[in-house]
């Protein structure tokens, strides 16, 4: 059974191997998935991530959620906690801890989210997930409020890893879009 740190350089060395075309195609299949998915065209609230370079891309994600008239929330980090801010249309975004993308002026509430679409380093098809070794979803979504929302794991093809030991800490995804 692989350890998380091996998974870890495993798919470090497979992004390394890729094209930027390559990721582009994929960028492409995984955002058509995204928008054909049931539970997502009809929500209102939706939480993702702006997206590194190393994730797959959700800028055309956000720009079309936008058309879409839904209400986007990004991952915040305050005080070693995750939030989500809303988003909105035109914020200039600055990078902050981990060089993650964050708006420069949000604000913080305790909003009613109907999904989130995570990033996360390497998934299992069963929802088993290697992040970048910081639990900060870990904490957000093992709190009363979160633990039941229903949470989409966003990877490309190769992100997909076989099982793994988990760690008592560990949230599992609901689903995975790759």
């Amino acid at each position: 059974m692989y350890t998380k740190t091996s998974i870890r350089k495993i798919i470090k060395e497979n992004f390394l191997n890729y094209s930027s075309v390559s990721r582009e195609q994929k960028d492409l299949h995984i955002m058509s998935k995204i928008f054909e998915h049931e539970k997502i065209k009809t929500c209102k609230k939706v939480a993702l991530y702006i997206s590194q370079a190393d994730e797959p891309n959700t800028s055309k994600v956000i720009s079309t959620f936008f058309e879409m008239w839904k209400n986007i929330y990004i991952p915040l980090i305050k005080d070693k906690n995750l939030f989500f801010g809303e988003l909105k249309k035109g914020v200039k975004l600055k990078k902050w801890q981990y060089n993650i993308l964050e708006p420069d002026i949000f604000d913080i509430y305790d909003w009613e989210i109907d999904i989130f679409l995570v990033p996360w380093r390497a998934f299992t098809y069963d929802g088993k997930r290697v992040w970048r070794g910081v639990w900060y979803y870990d904490k957000f979504f093992s709190g009363e409020k979160y633990k039941n929302a229903y949470k989409i794991g966003i990877c490309y093809d190769f992100q997909i890893v076989p099982d793994f030991q988990e760690d008592t800490w560990d949230i599992k995804m609901d689903e995975i879009i790759f």
